[in-house]
């Protein structure tokens, strides 16, 4: 990580590039360095960016010579790193330095645009052959997953729906066994909330799958459709 942020000259290591590497740093010079997932930096990695923001420079691996650069830094994570300096694991200089503005973006079950967010990534996605739109009974179990990966796990599970789904419309059996797996979504009180039989016709039939998504067994399921 160091050698790609700092850069490094000719011979700085085993395996280092003939021609060395400027680093990603000095290639924001005069710019803008995105920082993704600043929280998982390693605590003594943190050490080098922090100084490098004070002092405005960076000595690359294998060089004696400090090297100006003129950055703004934007950075993300998906941890509380004001909780994350109480406990030790990043460090105060570094907090500091860049949390000048930040802005706090609700998780994905939160949101209240979910259902269109799901859409628009569906959208985005799919190809021109595909149906331009998801069923409804399959919006119904994405809107109430809790979506722990956020974005990137909407993402994945549309891209892998869409891959097995072909030309045709994605069903339940097309969702990855673990969106399946780890799915908790409870069948309402009023169960009129949810199509049933959409959702199995969806699955092409598949009881076990419509019940993993839904979080119940075959045999509720099974007792829940006989009632409708």
């Amino acid at each position: 990580m160091e050698s790609e942020l700092f850069g490094y000259d000719t011979g700085a290591f085993t395996g280092a590039h003939q021609k060395g590497n400027p680093g990603l740093i000095r290639k924001a010079h005069h710019g803008i360095l995105f920082l993704d997932e600043i929280g998982d930096m390693p605590f003594p990695t943190q050490a080098r960016p922090s100084r490098a923001l004070q002092t405005r420079s960076i000595q690359p691996l294998g060089s004696g010579e400090p090297v100006a650069v003129d950055i703004r830094v934007v950075s993300a994570s998906n941890r509380d790193l004001a909780e994350e300096v109480r406990a030790g694991r990043f460090r105060q200089d570094l907090f500091y330095r860049i949390a000048g503005l930040a802005v706090v973006l609700p998780p994905l079950r939160e949101r209240s645009d979910r259902r269109q967010l799901i859409e628009q990534v569906h959208a985005r996605y799919r190809d021109p052959g595909q149906p331009a739109r998801l069923p409804a009974a399959v919006i119904e179990l994405l809107d109430r997953h809790p979506w722990p990966g956020n974005m990137r796990e909407l993402v994945s599970v549309l891209q892998v729906a869409l891959a097995l789904a072909g030309n045709g419309p994605i069903g339940l059996e097309h969702l990855p066994a673990g969106f399946l797996a780890e799915a908790q979504v409870p069948l309402p009180v009023a169960t009129e909330e949810v199509d049933l039989h959409g959702l199995v016709e969806q699955a092409n039939g598949n009881l076990s799958a419509v019940a993993r998504g839904l979080g119940i067994s075959r045999t509720t399921l099974y007792k829940r459709l006989r009632e409708r």
